[in-house]
């Protein structure tokens, strides 16, 4: 029985595992495919096949980029505002640099990196400084808990004494 249990436990994992990789195949030929129809000048294609990787909840920051791009080509900067700031977000999170954003970018210039770099910058300073607050109240915890056992260290002894 308890066989049973382990090997259903692990087809599960197996199977869910399975459905990521599948997943990130797929969200991955929508970028590629959005990136190419880009470059090609196909913007309408362009901005399906992205649009379609959003869609499916894609966390890759390049995704957003690429889409705002095609928004600012076909005059829709307003739009392109929100996935630039989305796709700094998520490229602000990304802390094991899964992404090769930078690269993905390289042929990207004028304007439009611009103002893509501007978003960028913004959310890399966000993500600093909330790193930054958290390792203050995390130091300020600290000091709150050592100042609890040095006065109760201190009356405990006051006790004994007594």
């Amino acid at each position: 029985m308890y066989h049973k249990i382990i090997l259903t436990c692990c087809s599960l994992v197996l199977v869910a595992n399975a459905s990521l990789k599948a997943q990130e195949v797929v969200l991955g030929e929508l970028y590629g495919n959005g990136v190419h129809a880009y470059y090609a000048g196909e913007y309408s294609d362009a901005y399906d096949s992205l649009t379609a990787a959003v869609d499916a909840k894609s966390d890759d920051p390049r995704v957003y980029y690429f889409r705002a791009l095609v928004l600012i080509k076909t005059d829709r900067a307003k739009e392109a505002e929100e996935d630039l700031k989305r796709g700094a977000d998520f490229e602000a999170a990304d802390v094991n640099k899964t992404y090769p954003v930078s690269t993905s970018l390289a042929r990207i210039q004028g304007r439009a990196r611009l103002k893509l770099e501007r978003y960028r910058a913004k959310a890399r300073l966000a993500a600093y400084q909330l790193q930054k607050d958290r390792a203050k109240a995390r130091y300020d915890r600290r000091r709150s808990d050592e100042s609890e056992v040095i006065r109760f260290t201190y009356s405990e002894s006051i006790v004994s004494i007594k």
